[in-house]
């Protein structure tokens, strides 16, 4: 993941740079990382900038309109966290991980 933050010029493969393979996408034109257990395809739906000079940012906001996950990674027809080794970008050089997650049951809201 790492490998492919650069800021590369347009003709570097990340892919390659990265030792990855590609698989084709079913719905979106780019490809998938063919190593990951869990892609989604997304379609690009708005783009919010917020400032043009450091520490500035975007937030990109997709709609996913496929899925793709590995049977392995699935538990009772639910993706399993325990399952992936999951690490979220926070910004700029820093990362998490999700090792300590934990359930909170959702409000049951009365129908009128």
């Amino acid at each position: 993941m790492n490998l492919t933050s650069g800021d590369y010029e347009s003709p570097i493969n990340e892919f390659e740079r990265a030792k990855l393979t590609t698989r084709p996408s079913q719905v979106v034109r780019p490809p998938q990382v063919a190593e990951s257990p869990v892609s989604f395809e997304c379609k690009l739906e708005r783009i919010i900038d917020f400032g043009n000079e450091p520490p500035s940012g975007s937030l990109v906001i997709g709609e996913i309109v496929s899925m793709h996950m590995e049977d392995g990674v699935l538990k009772e027809g639910r993706l399993d966290g325990d399952s992936l080794d999951l690490i979220g970008r926070m910004g700029g050089t820093q990362y998490s991980r999700t090792t300590e997650r934990f359930e909170m049951k959702r409000p049951e809201v009365q129908q009128a």
